[in-house]
């Protein structure tokens, strides 16, 4: 979304680098998938309740379901189309 602000002040970002996104998406994804196995972590340990291991497991599923969708309909979107608005809000609003 941000690639030409991050290039006008050159810093070297990955998607300043990267620009047709493959890089930058199996990054995200990658990231998205092990946040589901942290994130279940303490629930594993028995640190955490069931609640807490299904309430982890729905959000952070849901993540990735938002970074999967983002990263398939890349290519017919503007850099500030409405999945990756939406995968940037909600790794903002779920950090």
């Amino acid at each position: 979304m941000y690639r030409e602000d991050y290039a006008r002040a050159g810093i070297m970002m990955l998607p300043v680098v990267d620009r047709d996104g493959t890089r930058t998406f199996r990054q995200i994804i990658l990231y998205a998938v092990a946040l589901v196995g942290v994130s279940l972590l303490p629930a594993i340990l028995g640190l955490a309740g069931v609640r807490y291991f299904f309430g982890a497991l729905v959000i952070s599923t849901a993540l990735v379901q938002v970074c999967l969708w983002a990263a398939a309909t890349r290519p017919t979107l503007a850099p500030s189309g409405s999945c990756t608005r939406r995968l940037y809000i909600s790794r903002c609003c779920w950090a």
